[in-house]
Parts: structure tokens; C-alpha cells; sequence
């Protein structure tokens, strides 16, 4: 149709009909919705009566620098972290201190040690 130049023809709108049966709103008594709220009994209605407190505002915490390196350094804290506890986990001497079980037997000899000749 868009390429023949035709237009489409659209006939008057009608209006849309409303069954006569029909409520807007939850149902029941009609008096609840008749009920007026004030501004402030909506904004305040768990307190009596708004004090200073209620508009002050919260001071910033202070952020250590570990924490704030952290904060502006997720990427380079997360390389760093798990390199760190790779090394530590797959370290030998921590290993052998604190997993390995002791070797059982005799110790090894050591031969007598070669006396320096003196020249």
C-alpha cells in the first residue's frame, strides 16, 4: 500500500463505552475514598511532630587506605589477592613447616669434612 500512493481511509472515531455497571476503584463503601488526608498527616504519620533530628544530615564516614585502595582498585586488588594466596597455598617451605608428615628413618650421614691443606 505504501508504494501505490493509496491512502487508507479511517472513518470517524467513536466513543468508547462504558458499561453502566461498572466502578473504578477497590470495592466497598463509598465512604473510606470520601475521607480527606492532609500533607501532614501523610508525610508524618508515624511521628507526632517532625524534630531537627529528622533533617539532619549524616556526616561521611572516613575510609581507611586499605580500603579506599581497594574501593578505586577492584581488578589490581583481585590479581593481587589470589597471586597472594596461590603463592601461599603452593609454597614449599610453608608446606613442609605446617602439612607435610615428618619423614620417618634415620637421618642421613655426614662424612667427616675434608681438612684445608695448607700451601
Amino acid at each position: 500500500m505504501s508504494g501505490s500512493g493509496v491512502k487508507p481511509k479511517i472513518g470517524p472515531q467513536q466513543a468508547f463505552r462504558v458499561p453502566d455497571n461498572y466502578r473504578s476503584g477497590p470495592a466497598g463503601h463509598g465512604a473510606a475514598s470520601a475521607r480527606t488526608h492532609t500533607l501532614k498527616d501523610t508525610l508524618y504519620a508515624n511521628q507526632s511532630q517532625p524534630t531537627q533530628a529528622s533533617y539532619q544530615i549524616k556526616k561521611p564516614q572516613k575510609i581507611g587506605r586499605v580500603k579506599l585502595w581497594i574501593r578505586r582498585n577492584p581488578n589490581k586488588f583481585q590479581v593481587l589477592a589470589v597471586t597472594t594466596g596461590l603463592g601461599i597455598f603452593f609454597s614449599k617451605p610453608i608446606y613442609d613447616i605446617f602439612i607435610a608428615e615428618p619423614k620417618v628413618g634415620p637421618r642421613p650421614k655426614v662424612g667427616p669434612r675434608p681438612k684445608a691443606e695448607l700451601h
